[in-house]
């Protein structure tokens, strides 16, 4: 039987921004080492998580104890990045090694081998955190960012990407870096970045602490692993050069390009096999042993008042809670945050289960699906966040939106099992996810459990449905500009191009084929006869410059099986003009709340008016 982590809140520091989600990998014996994993910054935490996991849980099977822990302001712990700062990071990561010792105490005179594994910007966490520390523990690096300065200013392109075809993107970054520099917080691809993690961010680097520190050479192993799909790749001269720094300073290094995908930045989420079995091989090879301790100077890694304490099952955020949670769906383990309100509301017989889908995890893009659970818990309703199989730290096989029926059944009765004064639920689903609610109540025949749908830019692509987008929203503009028929009678306008253009016209005035019967209907046929069939209320929140919400509006006014759908009695459908795909600016997250909160009230009273006649 797989080994299967604890998931947990650590309580790091007192008040209501401590506590850190982490998932607790134990091996089946006393371990041969201790290993901390320090997870990338903002998108690239998300994308990665699965890899994580899956390393995580390999090396628990070959004896290690492992620790995955949320920084401050990421992922499920508490807080939001503004209230992080570079140094506060650089603490997390030191408490989690204490923590992770003090639960698995060495019972000889040398201590446990300790090894820090940081992917990315979890590197230059990881090597600031060594470079505190006089006792000797080693270092895991997965394809490490080799500056922080570098790394920072590839995220702060994303803010000005906007603006590259208006000629601002230099401005832009000018004024960003002057407002950062400055003390102040700046919002980049739907985080709030604050200038405590831009300046720690912008100062790191991979360098190790020069000098003797009271450990022979040697003792300390690094480990530097990167990724390529070109055959024969070798390391790039700026990580050799990184090796040759660490090597002078006493640490044995061993480093390799392995053969996998940048899947810390791939648009689905993808998985390294051979990184995996590498790793293993890579910190087997080096000797499990350490020096004795240092007599002189202070060890992060040196248990503290606290840490020894048993583990809350749930961390405070405003006036709810969250519980992190572990269920089970059809052999497969599921990880989940359940947000519980304050006791004083517990009297709301609505929840709401979160549902994801596709290249989704369960904090969502910019932790989106944390804001919106923290806000509705707030109100009173408990909510549901949770990765499905084979996404995030879940078990399994990856699967299409169009296989996470049973995913979302297990999730509405593990909701229901921890709440029992539920009767209802309410599915919220973005993109993949609304999509993959409404299969489910097609294969559930409405399941009289969900009392509403909330659904935000359903997925219904389809090479016809694309193609008609592309037609109406760019096509259709570049044949009406002048510009665009002085350039093709030059010849400045590709053969493929205009190639491309005849094709995608042709296809958009294709009609379609019949809707075929039964099981054999396409996704979007049944996501229609579920949006029709479902008689009760349902909410649409459309972006306004997102090609998704366009295909769907598109499909909805031309396909016959959703013709006058949205208009449906109990459908509310609002646009949200400006709003990107997942409402990353501020002003389309404070929408997407207020549309959400407004419509739950009105359907709790529907619901608890429903329930007094009974």
């Amino acid at each position: 039987m797989a080994l299967l982590p604890d998931p947990l809140f650590l309580q790091v520091e007192p008040g209501p921004l401590g506590q850190r989600f982490a998932l607790h990998h134990r091996p089946q014996s006393p371990p041969q080492g201790l290993v901390v994993y320090v997870h990338p910054f903002a998108e690239e935490m998300n994308k990665s998580r699965r890899m994580a996991a899956l390393q995580s849980r390999a090396l628990a099977e070959d004896g290690f104890a492992v620790l995955q822990l949320d920084l401050l302001g990421c992922g499920d712990s508490d807080g939001e990045l503004q209230d992080a700062s570079w140094t506060q990071w650089v603490a997390d990561v030191a408490f989690a090694c204490r923590w992770l010792q003090a639960q698995h105490p060495h019972a000889g005179r040398q201590p446990m081998p300790l090894w820090l594994w940081g992917l990315r910007a979890g590197a230059l966490l990881a090597a600031e955190a060594a470079r505190q520390c006089p006792e000797p523990y080693h270092l895991l690096f997965w394809q490490p960012a080799n500056s922080g300065k570098q790394l920072l200013q590839q995220f702060l392109r994303l803010k000005a990407a906007a603006d590259l075809q208006g000629g601002q993107a230099k401005a832009v970054m000018e004024a960003t870096r002057k407002t950062l520099a400055d003390g102040g917080d700046v919002d980049v691809a739907g985080y709030r970045l604050p200038s405590g993690i831009s300046q720690g961010l912008e100062r790191a680097t991979l360098l190790p602490l020069q000098g003797s520190d009271g450990c022979a050479p040697g003792l300390r192993r690094l480990v530097w692993l990167e990724l390529s799909t070109l055959a024969d790749a070798s390391l790039s001269p700026v990580a050799q050069s990184g090796c040759t720094h660490w090597q002078a300073a006493g640490w044995a290094v061993r480093n390799q390009v392995v053969a996998g995908p940048s899947f810390w930045q791939s648009t689905e989420i993808e998985d390294a096999p051979a990184l995996l079995t590498d790793t293993l091989l890579a910190m087997k090879a080096a000797p499990a042993q350490s020096s004795p301790p240092s007599p002189v100077g202070h060890c992060v890694t040196t248990p503290q008042s606290g840490d020894t304490a048993t583990p809350p099952a749930s961390a405070p955020a405003g006036t709810c809670r969250a519980e992190a949670l572990r269920f089970r769906c059809e052999g497969e383990s599921l990880i989940g945050i359940l947000h519980q309100p304050d006791p004083a509301q517990s009297s709301q017989r609505l929840g709401v289960v979160i549902v994801v889908g596709g290249p989704q995890v369960r904090v969502g893009s910019h932790r989106q699906f944390v804001q919106v659970a923290r806000a509705l818990a707030d109100d009173g309703y408990p909510v549901l966040r949770y990765d499905v199989r084979g996404m995030g730290d879940s078990t399994g096989a990856q699967l299409s939106f169009e296989q996470l029926t049973p995913d979302i059944g297990a999730a509405i009765d593990e909701l229901l099992r921890q709440c029992p004064q539920l009767q209802q639920v309410v599915l919220w689903g973005l993109c993949d996810g609304a999509s993959a609610s409404l299969l489910y109540l097609a294969e559930r025949h409405g399941d009289a459990r969900v009392a509403g749908l909330c659904v935000l830019n359903p997925w219904v692509r389809s090479e016809l449905s694309l193609a008609r987008t592309q037609v109406k929203h760019y096509y259709t503009r570049r044949v009406v500009d002048p510009a665009f028929w002085r350039k093709l009678l030059r010849g400045g306008v590709r053969l493929g191009a205009a190639r491309e253009l005849l094709h995608k016209l042709g296809t958009a005035m294709f009609k379609g084929p019949a809707a075929p019967s039964g099981a054999a209907q396409p996704f979007h046929y049944r996501m229609a006869a579920a949006w029709r069939g479902f008689k009760r209320p349902i909410l649409l929140l459309l972006s306004g410059d997102d090609y998704t919400a366009r295909e769907f509006s598109q499909h909805a006014a031309t396909d016959p099986a959703w013709a006058g759908a949205l208009s449906l009695p109990g459908v509310s459908s609002f646009d949200l003009a400006g709003a990107d795909h997942t409402f990353s600016a501020a002003s389309a997250q404070a929408q997407v709340l207020a549309h959400t909160r407004a419509w739950l009230a009105a359907l709790s009273v529907n619901t608890a008016a429903s329930t007094g006649k009974q």
